[in-house]
């Protein structure tokens, strides 16, 4: 249960159900976020990682103008100690989800991202044109030492529309988990002024 990998019960996701997101610190032990931190940037150092991409299909390009990090696709080893353990945490957050709220969450896409200092992403919404599949966005953040100088918050929107709306910035601190509804949450990585690296993904549902 939910119970064996968070200290909130799962009522405490409540707010994804009435579209808002939510923010559970200390979902990665330390040991975890070293790991994928460390991982994240091995593969940025050997060429493993790749420009994102906006778009999909024939019109998916890489758009600096809108998005600057660094991708690497991911499917954790659950036969590892480390990765086996956050495949564990995602599932058990899966099935809760799934069991208290009804979502029809079938699985978990996942990447790992690096924005490089003076990255950023400029304000989206996480669903794909066409395409319902993606529900709920997870963010897990690897940063150690963060500070606001550094910049890189998440801004989450209240709205669809920047103009004049109100928003929440979440700061990128390691161990951070943060949730949304992908379908109409609008938001935006802010520029940073350092490395900053995440694990990022969404449940989906079934075609």
């Amino acid at each position: 249960m939910i119970s064996t990998v968070l200290s909130q019960p799962v009522v405490a996701f409540a707010p994804l159900i009435e579209g808002k997101h939510v923010v559970v610190d200390g979902f990665l032990a330390a040991d975890e976020i070293d790991y994928w931190r460390a991982l994240a940037i091995e593969r940025r150092a050997t060429g493993e990682m790749r420009p994102a991409a906006v778009g999909q299909g024939i019109r998916r390009v890489v758009a600096e103008a809108v998005r600057t990090d660094w991708i690497s696709w991911i499917e954790p080893d659950v036969h590892h100690a480390i990765e086996g353990r956050l495949a564990e945490k995602l599932e058990a957050l899966r099935m809760a989800l799934n069991e208290r709220f009804t979502l029809g969450l079938f699985d978990l896409e996942l990447h790992l991202a690096v924005y490089p200092p003076g990255g950023f992403y400029r304000a989206h919404v996480d669903r794909l044109q066409g395409d319902d599949h993606r529900v709920i966005s997870v963010i897990l953040y690897l940063n150690d030492d963060w500070s606001a100088a550094a910049g890189g918050m998440l801004r989450i929107w209240q709205s669809a529309d920047t103009g004049g709306a109100r928003y929440t910035d979440v700061a990128p601190i390691a161990g951070r988990l943060v949730l949304f509804p992908s379908v109409a949450t609008l938001h935006e990585v802010l520029p940073t002024t350092q490395s900053r690296c995440t694990l990022t993904g969404w449940f989906r549902r079934r075609d």
